[in-house]
């Protein structure tokens, strides 16, 4: 089924300036039939493509944003944006929330590398970073424990068990404090990446 690219822009929190559509009208070619190109071309319509994983893809790159392979929490649970909403001490939220009970299983979104870990952090509790080979980390917090061999220096797959989501730190609810670290830059919002593999509703831990 082709899927609304414009809506799914909106439903994942992403706006895009008509030349940049263009330019992933140009990526999108031969994915594009004539019908389609023509709506696109005419601006404020709809293109379409063949998948949400092609189409965040695309768009990510546009953006110099990272895609997952795997969503980060085992379901059931939820979420929002609630980027730069404020916190204590005066601090923004450079985060997604993704709200579930203690004990669910916390999956490394990418391969890569556990590179720091934490215990008893004011904030974040125990937390810990998985970093992927283009330097680009996440940063998982509030976790109830790692996985057992999970610590700083192991590798990891994609979908692998990292740890298990708790109320650490300054939780105050169980949950995943999510962060997006582009190549080990500033963090940015993590909710249209999160959004475009939404996976809360899948609550069978996924095979090891």
């Amino acid at each position: 089924p082709h899927i609304p690219v414009l809506a799914r822009m909106e439903q994942w929190g992403l706006a895009l300036d008509t030349e940049a559509l263009r330019r992933i009208g140009d990526r999108l070619t031969d994915r594009i039939t004539i019908a389609e190109r023509a709506a696109y071309d005419a601006v404020g319509h709809e293109f379409q493509i063949g998948s949400p994983q092609q189409l965040s893809q695309v768009l990510f790159t546009e953006l110099g944003l990272p895609t997952l392979q795997v969503f980060p929490m085992q379901g059931r649970c939820n979420f929002s944006d609630t980027w730069g909403q404020a916190r204590s001490g005066g601090r923004s939220h450079e985060g997604t929330d993704v709200i579930g009970p203690k004990g669910l299983a916390l999956y490394a979104v990418v391969d890569g590398v556990i590179t720091k870990t934490y215990v008893g952090a004011a904030n974040g509790g125990t937390a810990l970073r998985l970093t992927a080979a283009d330097g680009t980390y996440f940063y998982y917090a509030h976790l109830d424990s790692f996985a057992p061999g999970i610590a700083a220096g192991t590798p990891v797959r994609a979908g692998q068990i990292i740890g298990f989501s708790g109320d650490t730190g300054n939780a105050g609810t169980p949950h995943l404090h999510f962060e997006v670290h582009p190549r080990g830059g500033a963090a940015v919002n993590p909710y249209p990446i999160l959004k475009a593999i939404d996976a809360c509703s899948v609550t069978e831990v996924l095979p090891q």
